[in-house]
């Protein structure tokens, strides 16, 4: 039998049933848990507000993993200034070649020269953060801190420098990219 609007006494049953459903759903996430609304809630309290002995420890063994991080952010800067020393050296073989050739090396040899500047400021900004790591100040020789505030000073002045060299050296392979592109420009305009 259809009742009013077309729906069937069994469909018009479903829907009355699954949208009280879903009322009472809506209701109860507005209201919570009856035990919230009896009592305030307690007060959170973190590890380190409890026992700033662990506090303190969390922090220093923080500080020691940068240490160790930095330690190796040199090493990968190390590899990076090789890398750039062999470019230089394999470049200038290709200039050496060419200008045995009779070809015009003027474009490549400032693009080396401005690379090899490049390189020798990030050299500097290497050295800076290796000066700075290697006094370890606030640090023991073996990577422990022995002073919160000078280790994390120690930690900030390498970082910085370590970021300066990280856009030296982009910066040099920038220009250095740059200048083969324009040499290959002329070079194959000039053909």
């Amino acid at each position: 039998m259809h009742l009013r609007f077309g729906l069937s006494r069994g469909v018009l049953t479903r829907r009355l049933a699954i949208g009280s459903a879903a009322a009472l759903l809506v209701a109860a996430s507005f209201l919570g848990p009856v035990t919230a609304l009896a009592a305030p809630p307690e007060p959170t309290v973190t590890a380190q507000q409890a026992n700033p002995e662990t506090a303190k420890q969390a922090v220093v063994a923080r500080l020691e993993r940068v240490y160790q991080r930095e330690i190796k952010v040199l090493e990968g800067e190390q590899t990076r200034l090789d890398k750039a020393a062999n470019l230089a050296t394999k470049m200038r073989q290709v200039i050496d070649k060419r200008k045995a050739a009779s070809k015009d090396t003027k474009p490549l040899e400032k693009a080396l020269d401005q690379f090899t500047k490049d390189v020798a400021s990030a050299q500097g900004l290497h050295n800076d953060a290796q000066s700075i790591l290697g006094t370890h100040a606030g640090f023991d020789a073996s990577g422990k801190v022995t002073d919160v505030e000078q280790a994390r000073k120690t930690l900030r002045d390498a970082g910085r420098a370590e970021l300066q060299f990280h856009r030296q050296a982009l910066l040099a392979v920038l220009h250095l990219r740059a200048a083969l592109l324009d040499w290959r420009i002329q070079v194959l305009s000039s053909k």
